[in-house]
């Protein structure tokens, strides 16, 4: 792009961390697009980065700000991929984890299966001929609750009917 750029150019970056990605890196850009009469507009402030950091030394540590940033993302970035691709070799040894660092679990127990005598009693209450609703709340009365302790929801008292 600079080879074939003239003086007086105008050249438009989606923001600073587009440039580049390392703070020595963007202001060697930078740098060069002064030397070359260039124009360097960043559309997400709608400002002159040349000019301004040329003439203002506010708006320059600025920029360098920005710089510094875009640098901190990028490495925050490698470190998360270079992690997860650590846990895809390891395989069983670095077992996959939950957003709360627990072990992910595949084919988690249904509740029936934890709460013996639930699916029982579910029926039991419908075959009384009481809707979900009131069904979820005596079931709650009974000591049953769901995955996280509350009381079942009538779409789970649903699917809980439907088992057997």
């Amino acid at each position: 792009m600079l080879a074939g750029a003239c003086p007086g150019d105008v050249v438009y970056i989606e923001d600073l961390s587009r440039l580049a990605r390392e703070l020595s890196v963007q202001l060697a850009i930078i740098k060069r697009l002064l030397e070359l009469d260039l124009k360097l507009i960043s559309v997400s402030t709608g400002e002159d980065v040349t000019a301004a950091i040329s003439e203002d030394p506010m708006t320059r540590a600025m920029i360098q700000i920005q710089g510094v940033f875009a640098e901190l993302e990028k490495s925050r970035l490698c470190e998360r991929m270079k992690r997860g691709l650590d846990l895809m070799r390891d395989g069983d040894r670095n077992p996959r984890r939950t957003r709360s660092g627990g072990v992910k679990v595949e084919g988690a127990k249904r509740l029936t299966e934890r709460q013996p005598g639930l699916l029982d009693d579910a029926h039991a209450l419908k075959n009384r001929g009481i809707p979900n609703a009131q069904i979820s709340r005596e079931l709650h009365r009974m000591g049953y609750r769901n995955r996280v302790g509350e009381q079942l929801s009538c779409t789970a008292v649903a699917r809980i009917l439907a088992e057997g």
